[in-house]
């Protein structure tokens, strides 16, 4: 999985309030879970969460870096040969919601995919590294997005019609729910393990393949 920077385009001028909303969120969550653990265990995982953040800066950085290869030329590329153009806004929700089922499908396939293909686990497998599942283990993600090439995968969403800045977005926005399902602290949540990724759920894929 990859966080895509294109973000900030989907969201336009609102980025940057969201940005300012989601980072600190992210420090609370990662401060309270490191309270609790300690509260609760007596010592903290210190080296782990340093490494997956330390992991997170390197993948932040080999972003920006390939940003223009993945929008400038190969997504706008196939979005200048579209079927059709698909409407969508935050007030357009039929569109919205219609990317995201058609977001979260082909990240299912993706992932399957990740786990069974060697390139793309060679990739991967660095996000099933951690030794403990905390909240920081959400920042273990890869250093080489346009080597594994899984933004390839949403391509075909963006040559049915939808602008890759909304495509890539969503994508975005669903790694930043994913971020709160990889923790030990949340216990198993009813009939919610049915129907979304908890962290229950998260725990048994992480450690099964991990382990």
């Amino acid at each position: 999985m990859e966080f895509y920077l294109s973000l900030s385009e989907l969201l336009g001028k609102t980025a940057n309030p969201l940005i300012l909303i989601f980072a600190p969120i992210f420090l609370i969550t990662v401060l309270a879970e490191a309270l609790l653990i300690l509260h609760r265990e007596g010592t903290y995982h210190w080296r782990n969460a340093g490494v997956s953040v330390s992991m997170a800066a390197g993948h932040f950085i080999t972003q920006i870096a390939t940003h223009g290869v993945v929008f400038g030329i190969i997504a706008m590329s196939i979005y200048e040969i579209r079927l059709t153009t698909i409407p969508i806004s935050l007030q357009h929700w039929p569109g919205l919601i219609a990317l995201f089922l058609l977001v979260d499908l082909v990240f299912y396939i993706e992932h399957r995919c990740s786990h069974r293909i060697g390139i793309l686990w060679a990739s991967h497998s660095v996000h099933h590294s951690s030794e403990k599942m905390l909240v920081t283990t959400a920042f273990r993600l890869s250093w080489t997005p346009i080597l594994s090439g899984v933004f390839l995968f949403y391509l075909p969403i963006v040559w049915v019609g939808y602008a890759p800045a909304w495509v890539y977005g969503m994508v975005s926005a669903s790694l930043t729910y994913q971020f709160f399902v990889h923790t030990e602290l949340v216990p198993r949540v009813g009939w919610l393990e049915w129907a979304v990724n908890t962290p229950s759920a998260h725990r048994v894929h992480q450690y099964r393949i991990s382990r």
